[in-house]
């Protein structure tokens, strides 16, 4: 996995450096999804061929794709395992502004974060260290809250 995270770091680099910011975004996904995750299970292994099928889509077109359908598709790439108790809650983006050790425990419901284990499923966090460095990644992926 420490291979993998390293290519997906590479590729969140190059996206924009050849003109392909969107890759920047969804490799930057990825690699959030990738968190804490060491064993991958199958249905985890077929969430990240969803992001690497969306970024060869767009570099195999050629043309990045404008900021709308980057939404479109950034709304439509995997989030962390679902809960039961909100299977009714998908493709919702949230910005956190906080530390991202404080904010993971919240969102993946670690047991000493605040949720205390209820997972918050469906909702695609973008985790900033201050205010300034959020303005780039809510512009881009036009968060819902």
């Amino acid at each position: 996995m420490q291979t993998v995270r390293r290519e997906i770091h590479t590729l969140k680099g190059l996206g924009s450096t050849y003109g392909f910011p969107s890759i920047t975004i969804i490799a930057h996904r990825l690699d959030n999804y990738l968190v804490d995750l060491e064993t991958p299970n199958t249905r985890q292994l077929d969430d990240v061929y969803k992001f690497l099928d969306r970024m060869q889509e767009i570099t195999g077109g050629g043309v990045n794709p404008d900021d709308d359908e980057v939404s479109k598709i950034v709304r439509t790439l995997p989030a962390k395992a679902a809960e039961e108790d909100f299977q009714g809650v998908s493709n919702i983006e949230i910005l956190l502004v906080a530390g991202s050790r404080i904010v993971r425990h919240a969102i993946e419901g670690e047991p000493t974060g605040p949720l205390k284990g209820s997972s918050v499923a469906g909702f695609h966090p973008t985790t900033k260290h201050n205010a300034a460095k959020a303005v780039q990644p809510s512009s881009e992926t036009m968060m819902s809250i």
